[in-house]
């Protein structure tokens, strides 16, 4: 047996990975200064009031886990002194640990594990006892009030009473397993208040906070970004699509999507069908996603999802493709210009008239007041024709300087490719970015051409006008509409504190196509 303590000052106030801690309500303007003052209480805003209410004084000893995780989403032991809780250290971070008590009771609506805010070195398999204070951690950013808290516990000592003691064994998610409910929440359509992890899968995975956890047979239905994170579900619960992503019901948003994070192993580099085995890790809460942390390497074995291609055009057919370019400005690598090409020619098969989403202008996000995208579509015209498609020409209209949404700067737009071998485009009136297009009255004709539709209408503030195109094929006219609806980026997460989450772009989105 060997035994340390590691202590901290509980009066030190923490700050880790864009979050803050709310452990006491003592913060003061001296301590952080003005400026991190107001961004604290933004970051923090939902627990200031659980932190007024907790009794800070209170001291408890020889407290579980289970008892300061409670039945719920906040601890019932908020800002409380703890002694003594004992533990086994199951994955370590630099700025603490997870412990988990290897002794679990028989209710499982309420966690077995937690994190520890802690400096000092310890290792996996350490049983120690922890003194400390009850927090609720929330991380910062931009929707901070959105999203749920983690209970953690902020170290004053930690007391090693022996090593190389027996991990308590995954929780298993899965058929076979602890099975996810479908609703997120039952609040949902009954305006259910209690803590229910039976029939709401915010509440199930909340009732494993912290814990070691192994997800049966994971499938990938979200590929791996660029921070390393891909989403996996249980193939055993996985209502997924001929393409391997998630559907959704009228009871199923989603609710049995994990993202896996690379915080103690990589991951290999998935693709939406790719099976991963059973994957164990630690599950946690961070930034409305409940993510798992796998403490070991998975087995990638390949679903071989094969991509599309679209059937030649049979006589007489119009083909017409919509194509998200991806935020695309002249200043990008000649590889990704080659990549939409070949997308275009090989797998689109060279569509007649290619509707093209967020085109920036030439600079990309510089903001200087450029708004013109000519070099950024010559570019990719040109890349086209190289690789034996079309010599497209290009229809749109540059919107004004920053009243379009998208990133700062670059001036996203809608436009219309069009192949004048095939098709004619009618220019008639062109205009400017405030200049609406109206029908011509008794007949099929649009008083613009190239125009935009409704630009000064509010469903349109700070957002993309549709771009209207007139065309003639084989003699007779064609209007083409070309729509990039308003953003779901600032929507409230799925997996947030309001339930169910509002989502501003639904009604944006529906008046929208309104007009």
């Amino acid at each position: 047996m060997k035994a340390h303590a590691i202590a901290m000052n509980e009066n030190q106030d923490e700050a880790r990975e864009g979050g803050d801690y709310i452990a006491r309500c003592s913060l003061t303007a001296r301590q952080e200064g003005k400026e991190r003052m107001r961004a604290w209480i933004r970051a923090a805003i939902a627990v200031w009031a659980l932190c007024a209410l907790s009794t800070a004084s209170t001291v408890y000893a020889e407290t579980r886990i289970r008892e300061i995780q409670g039945r719920g989403h906040t601890s019932p032991m908020l800002g409380a002194k703890v002694q003594a809780v004992p533990g086994v250290i199951t994955a370590t971070r630099a700025n603490g640990f997870f412990m988990q008590d290897p002794e679990p009771d028989e209710d499982l609506a309420t966690s077995e594990a937690l994190f520890v805010l802690s400096r000092g070195e310890v290792k996996v398999g350490e049983w120690v006892l922890v003194t400390g204070r009850v927090a609720e951690y929330v991380p910062g950013g931009p929707k901070a009030e959105t999203y749920l808290t983690q209970t953690e516990l902020i170290a004053t000592s930690v007391k090693t009473q022996g090593s190389d003691h027996p991990l308590p064994p995954p929780m298993p998610l899965g058929v076979g397993g602890r099975v996810v409910p479908e609703r997120i929440s039952p609040k949902l359509d009954d305006g259910a208040q209690a803590f229910d992890p039976q029939s709401s899968a915010l509440d199930f995975y909340e009732s494993m906070e912290g814990m070691r956890v192994r997800v049966l047979d994971a499938i990938v239905v979200g590929p791996t970004n660029a921070g390393g994170e891909a989403v996996i579900a249980p193939v055993s619960l996985a209502k997924r699509s001929a393409r391997g992503t998630l559907t959704i019901g009228a009871e199923n948003f989603h609710s049995e999507r994990i993202m896996l994070d690379d915080v103690w192993t990589p991951l290999p580099v998935a693709r939406v069908g790719d099976r991963l085995g059973d994957v164990e890790g630690i599950l946690t809460y961070a930034f409305g996603h409940y993510v798992l942390y796998p403490t070991t390497m998975p087995l990638l074995q390949a679903g071989r999802l094969a991509p599309e291609f679209a059937r030649d055009p049979g006589t007489g057919e119009l083909s017409i493709a919509s194509f998200n370019v991806e935020n695309l400005d002249a200043r990008d690598p000649p590889g990704k210009f080659e990549q939409l090409a070949r997308q275009i020619v090989q797998h689109l098969k060279s569509p007649e008239i290619v509707g093209l989403l967020e085109v920036q202008d030439d600079n990309g996000a510089i903001d200087n007041g450029q708004v013109s995208a000519d070099e950024t579509l010559q570019k990719l015209v040109n890349v086209v024709a190289t690789l034996g498609g079309p010599r497209y020409h290009w229809r749109s209209v540059d919107p004004m300087n920053n009243a379009d949404g998208g990133e700062p700067g670059a001036n996203i737009r809608p436009v219309l490719l069009f192949d004048p071998a095939r098709i004619e485009a009618v220019d008639r009136n062109a205009g400017g970015a405030n200049l609406r297009v109206l029908e011509i009255e008794s007949q099929a004709a649009l008083s613009r051409s190239p125009g935009r539709v409704a630009p000064w209408h509010p469903a349109y503030a700070l957002s993309r006008k549709p771009l209207a195109v007139e065309f003639r094929h084989r003699g007779r006219p064609l209007f083409v509409f070309l729509n990039h609806f308003n953003s779901k980026r600032g929507d409230e997460p799925l997996f947030g504190r309001r339930q169910p989450p509002y989502r501003d772009s639904e009604a944006r989105r529906a008046e929208q196509a309104s007009v």
